[in-house]
């Protein structure tokens, strides 16, 4: 079984790189510098600041006036055995440059979430896909390049009102700009933002040239909620198998479909299973799904949207219905047969439970 120690280093049982059959190589981004003191570091953010007022008794009009304004923001700072690696998602390359002599695949080091205080970080400066063949960079970012991300056009962008005295606006930015502090940590003096707890994520895809390609892919992503991807689509960390086995029966829906459809298997997690903390809803069969949506699709086919939601409502209660015609006596007892048939499966009838978006619960 694979293990991660607290630098970072995957390893089996044998003390060999996990499904690998050669010694760990560790990082190939150097040598990591000389571990800091661990506490808070002091990060000056350079700023201006535009207000229009009188620049001398001579003016009568306000005229826009720049200040220079610098706060310090305080950004935590501990060692990589105080921020255990909690997820490891494999090894990532970048494409070499031949003209360089490079190789095909230059390896990058590891792509990993550590977890300090109860918080997930990622390693700032990725950039690219989290698909497994994928291009990638990285550039190892510190605390200059966490000033630089924080430093805004014009504070006054930080303000939510427009007249405040000069010290209640600072005392805004300050706060603002702490808040935004937090979310970052260095880590032996590299830096790390806060990230959500690595998942799993089903996606398809149709279209290109004439509308006949597709794609289906298991993805890694370690960015909070992302809504527009169903939450059956989702999977935890220790549930690749699963996320693999609906991944294989999208790209065979749509290979039935469409004439080119690839495929992408992903690449699977290694994870401390005490670090799980991504609450998902109970999936649901597809028997349950197909009821609830022939409900619905009832629901839609009446012509008054209207009567359509009020009779819905009293297919609680159906001997309270009063319908004018047979039609409509018809279409309201199939519309409480189809209920009746949602409810032999789940109390769930509206799919409100099951479509509760994941959520990470707190220990």
């Amino acid at each position: 079984m694979a293990t991660i120690d607290a630098h970072g280093a995957l390893h089996d049982s044998q003390g060999l790189y996990a499904n690998q059959n050669r010694p760990a190589p560790g990082y190939d981004l150097g040598d990591p510098p000389a571990t800091p003191p661990t506490g808070t570091v002091p990060v000056t953010v350079p700023g201006k600041f535009t207000v229009y007022e009188l620049p001398s008794p001579r003016h009568r009009k306000p005229q826009p006036v720049t200040y220079e304004y610098s706060p310090t923001v305080q950004v935590r700072q501990v060692s990589a055995d105080q921020a255990p690696v909690a997820f490891d998602m494999g090894e990532r390359f970048r494409w070499g440059d031949p003209t360089k002599g490079e190789p095909r695949r230059v390896p990058l080091g590891r792509f990993q979430v550590r977890e300090f205080d109860g918080v997930r970080y990622q390693q700032a400066g990725w950039t690219g896909d989290q698909g497994r063949d994928r291009w990638h960079d990285i550039k190892p970012q510190g605390a200059e390049d966490l000033a630089r991300s924080l430093r805004p056009y014009d504070w006054r962008g930080f303000l939510d009102e427009e007249n405040l005295t000069w010290e209640q606006a600072e005392a805004q930015i300050d706060a603002d700009l702490q808040t935004r502090a937090d979310d970052a940590l260095l880590i032996d003096g590299q830096l790390w933002r806060r990230c959500g707890e690595p998942r799993y994520s089903v996606r398809t895809w149709t279209g290109g040239f004439g509308g006949q390609h597709g794609s289906a892919s298991v993805e890694v992503s370690v960015d909070m909620d992302d809504s527009g991807i169903p939450v059956d689509h989702i999977f935890r960390a220790d549930q690749y198998d699963d996320a693999l086995a609906l991944a294989r029966q999208e790209h065979a829906r749509l290979a039935a479909r469409w004439n080119d459809v690839s495929f992408d298997e992903g690449q699977s997690i290694v994870c401390d299973p005490a670090s799980l903390r991504l609450v998902l809803p109970a999936r649901e069969t597809d028997e349950v799904k197909t009821a609830r949506q022939e409900y619905a699709e009832l629901v839609g086919s009446h012509q008054s949207r209207e009567f359509a939601k009020k009779f819905e409502r009293l297919a609680y209660h159906p001997a309270d219905a009063e319908v004018s015609n047979a039609e409509e006596e018809a279409w309201f007892s199939n519309l409480v047969a189809a209920r009746q048939r949602v409810l032999d499966l789940t109390d769930d009838v509206s799919g409100e439970r099951a479509n509760t978006r994941p959520y990470e619960r707190e220990d």
